[in-house]
């Protein structure tokens, strides 16, 4: 019963994040994400710590969704840890998702997601920088105050947690993933008694 209480106490935290949080390409995130089912463009991501779990968990479920019998290309960055520990060996933890993405020859038809809460991780600094001269659109994840990925990324999405709570702004960020596949899916109708 108490635990129940604090749950519902920590979902009533969640939403007053959301409340005050920037949601506003939003939209525009999820229009990319639904043309890359024609257009067949990647979408990578990429995250560290928590982060990186969000990056493999929604790449997962991106992959698994269709749309008129297409599938999304969803490539997780942080994934191959032989990759990453070679990256950063050789070229720096600075430059592992730089050194990774490379490979791929990102181009204007990709998505490049970054989730990060502080929004200050120089690696996911530099693969926004990367990935905006290869002209690929840029989309970040954060929390708090944005950090340095706000004023460079092409669409912020920022999760504002005033008391720099990371779990909710963590819950929050695979949430997006979570709300775009309900919405492919056409089957958020739990609430509709259906």
């Amino acid at each position: 019963m108490i635990i129940k209480s604090i749950l519902e106490k920590y979902l009533e935290l969640i939403n007053s994040i959301v409340q005050n949080s920037e949601f506003d390409n939003l939209s525009t995130l999820f229009k990319h994400l639904e043309n890359s089912f024609e257009s067949q463009g990647r979408i990578f991501l990429a995250g560290n710590g928590g982060s990186a779990a969000i990056a493999n968990h929604a790449a997962t479920d991106l992959s698994k969704l269709t749309k008129n019998n297409n599938l999304l290309n969803p490539i997780s960055l942080p994934t191959n840890i032989a990759q990453i520990t070679a990256n950063a060996n050789d070229d720096g933890y600075e430059n592992i998702f730089v050194s990774s993405v490379k490979n791929y020859q990102l181009n204007p038809a990709d998505l490049v997601i970054v989730i990060s809460s502080s929004g200050n991780s120089k690696n996911i600094i530099n693969l926004i920088e990367y990935s905006k001269e290869k002209a690929a659109k840029t989309f970040a994840f954060l929390g708090f105050d944005g950090g340095k990925a706000k004023e460079i990324v092409d669409f912020p999405i920022l999760i504002n947690s005033k008391k720099g709570y990371y779990g909710p702004v963590e819950d929050i960020h695979m949430i997006i993933f979570h709300l775009f596949a309900h919405i492919i899916k056409s089957d958020i109708d739990e609430l509709d008694g259906k």
